[in-house]
């Protein structure tokens, strides 16, 4: 009876300890962007911040500029340079944006990715080729990055379109197979090279005639997502399609 009794006060105090935590602590504690403290806000952002996202205008090509419709971030020229099919991305890349990506790529900052992955299946919600995706993966990274990070951003992006979208996620379907080096400072042409034969399918069964979409954090130049998507066609894919948080204008 004393053992039953004192493993209910146990679980009583254990309870108690938990809600006492929920109530005291938020997943992100501060504004990645001001470092306000966040209390009791689910946000990514506080409130004075998240008014200076800039969100992308569906009607312009943010390569080249020239008028688009809804349904791609890119003109059919510029896309006509990629491999993938179609895209789609929610903020444009600045001091603001850069700091939400940047918390939750080097400050272990998961709640931020995943609501980030939230905000982009908001935004693809109404495109019209997200009815034909079969499976979502995403961008893959080293296992020494892995290692270091802890986690895979972009699979987290990943997961969390898939819990929003309803749409099955697999992240074990590209390797990188090699490290390269940094794109940050490598010229157009040069980041296209620096990824070139860094990626292979090691689930081709999986994307056999499917629609793939890939998940990311950024769209830069493009190439990395480019050549995961080459991968992925001369492996069975049918359509490409690529879903990133931010897009960096160059």
């Amino acid at each position: 009876m004393m053992l039953l009794l004192n493993a209910a006060v146990s679980t009583f105090i254990n309870s108690i300890k938990e809600l006492g935590s929920d109530m005291l602590f938020v997943n992100n504690p501060v504004c990645p962007v001001c470092k306000r403290v966040m209390f009791f806000d689910e946000n990514i952002l506080c409130k004075s911040c998240v008014d200076k996202l800039n969100y992308i205008n569906d009607n312009e090509c943010h390569v080249c500029g020239s008028k688009i419709n809804s349904e791609n971030i890119l003109c059919d020229h510029c896309m006509s340079i990629y491999s993938m099919d179609a895209g789609k991305s929610v903020f444009t890349y600045d001091n603001i944006s850069s700091c939400v990506i940047h918390d939750f790529k080097y400050n272990r900052n998961r709640y931020a990715a995943k609501e980030c992955g939230k905000r982009l299946a908001e935004r693809l919600a109404d495109v019209s080729w997200i009815k034909d995706i079969d499976i979502i993966t995403c961008v893959p990274c080293t296992a020494e990055k892995l290692n270091q990070r802890g986690y895979n951003q972009a699979a987290l992006i990943a997961l969390a379109l898939s819990d929003a979208l309803n749409i099955e996620v697999n992240n074990e379907i590209l390797l990188k197979c090699r490290e390269t080096k940094d794109q940050i400072g490598l010229s157009y042409e040069q980041r296209f090279e620096n990824v070139k034969n860094a990626f292979e399918v090691i689930n081709y069964k999986i994307i056999e005639n499917k629609t793939v979409l890939i998940a990311d954090d950024v769209f830069t130049s493009g190439a990395t997502i480019n050549e995961c998507t080459n991968m992925l066609k001369k492996s069975g894919a049918r359509t490409v399609y690529f879903a990133t948080v931010a897009l960096a204008r160059e």
